[in-house]
């Protein structure tokens, strides 16, 4: 039963905190020798950058989960997110890996949710446990289901914001590069520019959107 899936879901979540829990955090400075030999193509520093931040996708995914809401394929989505965040990562840019990442782990646990109400019907009256509460019981009287879709939507509302902040090539660079996750060099070759030239608007872009979230004024130079 759907209700019971739900409840196996939350204890999988319980062995998989108990697991990350014992994952130290890296300080700022471990980050950054982290990211270096990550970029020399050293794995292992590569996988400790990853499991370090596992704590961060859990929070991301806690504040969009919703009883009834597929709770690991959205945790399993945010660490798809983070691992590309990490392998695309460059420390050169001065964002912490969760800045970093942030944005690609929401994107990747949205899609989830949407696709999800696409193509389920969720029972409020289905057990969760065998104890017998059921979702309904779970919810509070505001319908959280509704609020979680205004909150989806005003998400997309505000990426979109952020977005029309750049000019079109600049979108073009962002969209490529972390929707449809092509190297420097795919998103030259689309453009018509070099590798070299691609990362540097990047940086601008990634510059411009760190200043609107901000509540400051990019810089209207293209």
């Amino acid at each position: 039963m759907q209700g019971l899936a739900i409840g196996r879901e939350c204890r999988l979540y319980e062995l998989f905190q108990k697991e990350i829990a014992r994952v130290p955090l890296l300080t700022r400075e471990e980050e950054k020798i982290m990211a270096e030999q990550a970029r020399l193509g050293n794995e292992e520093a590569k996988n400790r950058l990853i499991e370090s931040n596992l704590r961060f996708v859990l929070r991301i995914v806690f504040q969009y989960w919703r009883p009834g809401l597929p709770l690991m394929d959205m945790i399993s989505e945010g660490c798809i997110g983070l691992i590309e965040a990490v392998k695309a990562y460059d420390l050169d840019k001065g964002f912490r890996v969760t800045t970093f990442a942030g944005l690609r782990i929401k994107w990747r646990i949205i899609n989830v949710i949407n696709d999800y109400k696409k193509h389920r019907c969720i029972s409020l009256d289905e057990p969760i446990k065998e104890e017998g509460d059921t979702l309904k019981d779970m919810l509070p009287s505001e319908g959280p289901q509704a609020d979680e879709l205004v909150f989806i939507e005003q998400t997309q509302t505000i990426i979109e914001n952020l977005l029309n902040s750049l000019n079109e090539r600049e979108k073009v660079i962002i969209r490529s590069r972390f929707w449809e996750d092509l190297t420097l060099e795919q998103t030259g070759e689309k453009l018509r520019l070099k590798r070299e030239r691609i990362f540097q608007l990047e940086a601008k872009a990634l510059n411009k959107l760190k200043r609107c979230m901000h509540g400051r004024t990019p810089s209207s130079h293209p």
